[in-house]
């Protein structure tokens, strides 16, 4: 047994230089198109802070104070860019596209919302506005309509209730302490409720996400490559070791470690790679920071995952009988259970029971155990299907083996 184990590495050793090359070489530049693209994403407009340019007397010691507390204490600072300006340099800047959208603040706007009176804000927009940009516009404009008339109604509302009950003396010093208080909840509204980041699935970010459903189909696909050394039709050979006692079980778990160690090293070496010439590190969060020890951590938490699909493959090569089946079943088996399981499109764009049924199937526990290694909790539901999923694959693979070697398949 010892001796047809060092067969078989060196059988896959003479085919591991043009392998690796060839996977390297596919996996560090999709990495490098991948940050590209990730890079891109950042720069659209959902991802920019929209520019909003003010128009009117902002000397007003009231509006002074509120913008000035928008744009260093309000959350929105975050979304929202408040710019000061005439409007001729308005319009310029809104038709150079320096800005969004602008805002015309009439005069004396504060001291009439003193007496109850909301004065219009003209707010101007391009004709053409589209996309994100134009619907977070209207939701922000909408949301800014609604707190001024609400809590006007509030103070005024609380004015003519104190009227009518004989307390109208008071009034003026309560309205203030309202306002007040309204201003403290608009300003502290986060705080209202908990924000906890669940990701996009398996908690982790959308570019986390299409990392491991990028990295899961490579592995799936890597079984093309190896068809020629493993699909078979002749297995005389195997039959003269079965008469002289190495059964399939031995023959199928000594070319099967044999195949795993050209995987695991392939995609070990790959993944060192990718990591330090991929540009991934600056575009992905659960990677950067990431040390080298930790990478190389990340590496062994995959020997797993790698097990189960390459015994996936094994499986595949010992019911196919020539090359051309052989590509054809790695191919269609590999696509479709990857498909299905969130690897083209995030896992939310399918229907809810499909999403269910892919928490099961080979490429979702893949691809959930591969979220897991890299948010540091490896060791969740999908290590046990993944180690289930192993023992039926090799299990089957060696009642395929026997079969076929006692003719009856």
């Amino acid at each position: 047994m010892k001796s047809y184990f060092c067969l078989q590495i060196k059988r896959v050793v003479r085919f591991f230089p043009i392998i690796l090359v060839v996977f390297l070489l596919l996996s560090v530049l999709s990495a490098i198109i991948f940050s590209a693209m990730l890079k891109a994403d950042e720069n659209k407009e959902d991802k920019q802070k929209l520019a909003i340019g003010i128009v009117g007397d902002t000397e007003d010691t009231f509006l002074g104070i509120g913008i000035s507390a928008l744009e260093k204490f309000d959350t929105s600072r975050f979304a929202i860019e408040f710019v000061e300006l005439d409007e001729d340099k308005a319009k310029s800047s809104l038709q150079k596209g320096e800005i969004s959208a602008y805002a015309v603040i009439p005069d004396d706007f504060v001291n009439s919302l003193v007496y109850g009176e909301i004065k219009k804000i003209k707010y101007y927009t391009n004709d053409d506005s589209a996309g994100i940009s134009a619907v977070f516009e209207k939701e922000v404009t909408k949301v800014i309509s609604d707190i001024l008339i609400q809590s006007q109604k509030g103070i005024y509302g609380l004015d003519k209730a104190m009227e009518d009950n004989g307390a109208g003396y008071n009034a003026g010093e309560k309205m203030d302490e309202l306002c007040m208080e309204y201003i403290e909840i608009i300003i502290n509204r986060t705080s209202m409720g908990k924000n906890e980041f669940i990701g996009v699935s398996d908690n982790v970010s959308m570019p986390g996400y299409f990392l491991c459903s990028v990295s899961t189909l490579f592995i799936f696909l890597f079984g093309i490559a190896c068809v020629s050394l493993y699909a078979k039709r002749d297995i005389s050979l195997n039959r003269i070791l079965f008469a002289k006692g190495q059964g399939g079980y031995r023959q199928v778990i000594c070319e099967y470690f044999a195949y795993f160690l050209l995987v695991y090293i392939v995609v070990a070496v790959t993944s060192i790679c990718v990591a330090v010439f991929g540009g991934l590190k600056s575009v992905i969060p659960e990677l950067e920071y990431m040390d080298f020890f930790q990478v190389l951590l990340l590496i062994a938490r995959l020997i797993p995952v790698i097990a189960m699909i390459s015994a996936l493959h094994f499986l595949l090569f010992e019911i196919s009988r020539d090359i051309v089946s052989g590509v054809l079943i790695q191919f269609v088996v590999s696509v479709s259970l990857t498909y299905i399981s969130g690897c083209f499109y995030p896992i939310y764009f399918f229907p809810e029971v499909v999403q269910k049924i892919s928490l099961f199937l080979p490429g979702g526990v893949a691809r959930s155990y591969l979220a897991g290694c890299i948010a540091n909790k490896p060791m969740n539901t999908g290590f046990v299907l993944v180690l289930l999923y192993f023992i039926m694959f090799l299990g089957v693979t060696i009642l395929v083996r026997n079969r076929r070697i006692k003719g009856r398949g």
